[in-house]
């Protein structure tokens, strides 16, 4: 999914939310999404690129997150969320 929150009222982002969650167990999702609440709220797992490069991963919360290189962007560079809602 490639950023399925965006666009969305706030209430439309938690219905969307609450549906992929039902998914969990089920199938693994693939998702790509910039906002920070939402891959945090619904992702077993979060990858973090920048240019086709893992610049961290872990879990949601967790003090383990393994980074490689610097996890700290230039100036006007974005970074996409990709995290797996895993079965």
């Amino acid at each position: 999914m490639d950023e399925p929150a965006a666009g969305l009222a706030p209430d439309e982002t938690k219905k969307m939310v609450v549906l992929v969650r039902k998914l969990k167990g089920r199938y693994t999702i693939i998702l790509i999404e910039h906002k920070i609440d939402v891959v945090m709220s619904m992702s077993d797992r979060i990858s973090v690129m920048h240019f086709g490069s893992v610049i961290a991963e872990g879990v949601p919360g967790g003090d383990s997150a393994k980074r490689r290189g610097a996890a700290r962007l230039p100036r006007g560079h974005r970074a996409a969320m990709i995290l797996g809602v895993g079965g």
